[in-house]
């Protein structure tokens, strides 16, 4: 987890509008499930970890993708929608994050 952070895979320490982030999230859009899925196990993995949280909240893009993709996945449990739930279950645990999550459901 250290290397992804301090070499910013996610391209999160780049800012809320770098061109890296803006990739990454592109790929929560792909028609291909099994990116999809990748991308949403990624997030999961990030988030498993305090430092990956810490890493994931410099970038609240992340927090919204995971979002669209929970309602985008529907109510079918698939494993997408289940790795996204624990990423946003597990990010929510920063003050910072539950304030969005909340926010971002009540619309």
């Amino acid at each position: 987890m250290s290397s992804y952070v301090s070499n910013d895979l996610i391209g999160c320490s780049q800012g809320e509008e770098s061109g890296h982030t803006s990739s990454i999230l592109a790929l929560t859009k792909s028609p291909d499930p099994a990116i999809r899925e990748q991308i949403a196990r990624l997030f999961n993995t990030f988030s498993s970890l305090a430092r990956g949280r810490s890493y994931l909240s410099e970038a609240p893009p992340i927090i919204r993708a995971l979002l669209e993709i929970l309602y985008e996945e529907g109510e079918e449990d698939t494993a997408t929608r289940r790795n996204a739930l624990g990423a946003i279950q597990k990010l929510s645990l920063r003050q910072v994050h539950y304030g969005l999550c909340y926010n971002y459901v009540q619309f």
